[in-house]
Formats: C-alpha cells, structure tokens, sequence
C-alpha cells in the first residue's frame, strides 16, 4: 500500500471527501486524485498537512511518511531501471 492509499483510508474513516481535503489544506482536488491513485507523490509539507488535517495519530502518522520516503525511493529505482532499460 502507497502513502496516498493510507491518507485515502484515513480519509474515508473520517467521511470526508477528497474536495474536502483539498479546501482544508489549500490544493487543487485533482492533486489529492493523483495521490491517492499513486500518479504522483506529494511533499511532505503536503502530506503533514494532510495528516494534521485528518488528525492521524503520531503512530500512523510516522507509519504514513515512512511510506512516502519508501515510494519517492522506489519510483527514482524505476526511473533509473528504465532509463538504463534493465530489470
């Protein structure tokens, strides 16, 4: 599970939805999509305020940017793969 796929899980725990999300934090509701579905990565201010937002607990919390590093990490792995075209 990505970082957005735990934030959207604390989300829906909330009942809030992603335009809800966006207004509290000051984005674009199509940035929150992106993240959730895994397109994109945000930043960690993003995802702090994210977290402050949906008030996640500092365990989760720690769990959530510890998932981010994890897949920023494993996306430059794969840009790397490609662009030297190996598995």
């Amino acid at each position: 599970m990505h970082s957005g796929q735990m934030i959207k899980n604390a989300l829906k725990a909330k009942k809030g939805t992603q335009l809800d999300l966006a207004t509290a934090i000051g984005c674009d509701q199509s940035l929150i999509s992106r993240y959730f579905s895994g397109t994109i990565e945000v930043s960690l201010g993003l995802l702090v305020a994210m977290i402050k937002h949906l008030e996640i607990n500092i365990i989760e919390a720690t769990t959530i940017v510890e998932q981010l590093r994890g897949d920023k990490y494993a996306r430059a792995v794969a840009k790397l793969r490609t662009r030297y075209n190996q598995k």
